[in-house]
């Protein structure tokens, strides 16, 4: 499910980015801009996800035993 949620925004990242690059040829910068405010909306939404994941990892981390020793010992 992660594979996916990290992969499906790229995606659609990379095909307005193509709207973009066709947009720009036919001057149709209302376009343009628009899928320019998609894109960052995209990317926040995407930093989001992948700062949840690393919080994620912290805190499984955190849940591992510990063992207490003594370094004189």
């Amino acid at each position: 499910r992660t594979s996916h949620d990290l992969k499906s925004p790229l995606l659609t990242i990379e095909n307005l980015a193509d709207c973009i690059l066709e947009d720009s040829r036919t001057d149709s910068f209302d376009q343009v801009e628009l899928n320019a405010i998609r894109i960052k909306k995209l990317t926040s939404k995407l930093g989001k996800l992948i700062e949840d994941i690393l919080a994620l990892t912290k805190a499984s981390m955190n849940d591992e035993e510990r063992t207490i020793f003594s370094f004189e010992e």
